[in-house]
């Protein structure tokens, strides 16, 4: 990909909070989930994804989270920091956090 493709450019325009929001969807987790662990209302999760998506120019999530691997603006290892970052969090879903979702669901 060229440094001239504006895709890569609107790409490097995602605020961290949209980010933060990639890196939970890429953790497999519901607007929901990303609302109470973002502490954000569920529309505003949903604005961050409709603003991302269209940063990305991406037809819908699954592509979203495609362009965003691509593009760098996420990467294995925010993944790994997020999980890292959560290891005694009773509230975090992802592979770190002390609780998993069945626990709490019992």
């Amino acid at each position: 990909m060229s440094k001239s493709d504006p895709g890569l450019h609107q790409a490097d325009r995602l605020t961290e909070r949209q980010r933060q929001v990639l890196v939970c969807i890429a953790k497999g987790m519901t607007n929901s989930e990303i609302a109470a662990r973002l502490h954000l209302s569920q529309r505003s999760v949903e604005r961050e994804i409709a603003s991302a998506r269209r940063a990305l120019k991406a037809k819908n999530r699954e592509v979203m989270l495609l362009l965003a691997f691509d593009r760098r603006v996420i990467t294995s290892e925010d993944l790994q920091v997020h999980a890292e970052s959560h290891k005694n969090d009773e509230h975090c879903d992802c592979a770190g956090g002390a609780k998993r979702r069945t626990d709490r669901q019992r």
